[in-house]
């Protein structure tokens, strides 16, 4: 069996939380950017902001880990991808649990499932 180096094994640990957590940053910082005026105080639609950032909050959980993970990359770029869904169906299904009005969840349901499985498959080839 191959040795680790204590730097490998703290990455794997640390792995999962600093990827969701990017899920977070990636949200808060999105929109914080979209939301100062563009030149000549043009400013970004929110419907804009609104799915930049759920798409930036998709998709960071999935880039993260597979930049984090010392080895087999592109087998922990499809499974960070899988976790993610398991986590956004999760969230939807206590929604419905709660009898909250999930109209207003299925878009960014769609756009963050859809950025996560798009950056799931683009890095299942990378090394």
């Amino acid at each position: 069996m191959q040795e680790r180096s204590p730097a490998d094994v703290i990455r794997w640990v640390l792995l999962l939380p600093i990827a969701l957590l990017s899920s977070l940053v990636a949200y808060v910082v999105v929109s914080f950017l979209a939301k100062l005026t563009g030149p000549g105080g043009v400013s970004t639609p929110s419907w804009w902001i609104f799915l930049v950032a759920n798409a930036a909050s998709g998709a960071a959980p999935v880039f993260v880990a597979h930049v984090m993970a010392p080895t087999r990359k592109a087998q922990v770029a499809i499974i960070m991808t899988g976790v993610v869904l398991l986590i956004l169906v999760g969230l939807l299904l206590m929604a419905l649990a709660k009898s909250l009005d999930v109209r207003q969840f299925i878009f960014p349901f769609i756009v963050m499932c859809g950025a996560a499985i798009w950056t799931g498959i683009s890095l299942r080839n990378e090394n």
